[in-house]
């Protein structure tokens, strides 16, 4: 019996205008406030799903288009406390991976 081919599955992201402009202006103004990184730390700000899965696109396409800088960020930066991103109450979520 042969295994079914994998059927592709489109992306949840869409990539409207915003995130597209976003994605171009990157090289010039790095990662956006919402996303901070550090060594084995990255927090991410977030509005809920959509949202979070906007921030990794941006976050992906740095480390595609960037990775030596983002390398470097992720080895010359001091370590900070986890729980930093959000100050309850604002209604944003944070992430860490």
């Amino acid at each position: 019996m042969r295994p079914e081919p994998a059927r592709v599955r489109k992306s949840q992201v869409p990539v409207d205008a915003v995130l597209q402009q976003q994605l171009e202006s990157l090289g010039a103004t790095g990662l956006p406030a919402t996303i901070e990184i550090g060594p084995g730390l990255v927090t991410i700000q977030c509005a809920g799903a959509e949202d979070l899965l906007r921030q990794l696109v941006l976050l992906v396409h740095t480390a595609d288009t960037a990775f030596d800088a983002l390398d470097a960020g992720l080895t010359n930066l001091p370590r900070r406390a986890p729980g930093r991103a959000s100050s309850p109450g604002d209604g944003k979520q944070a992430a860490t991976a």
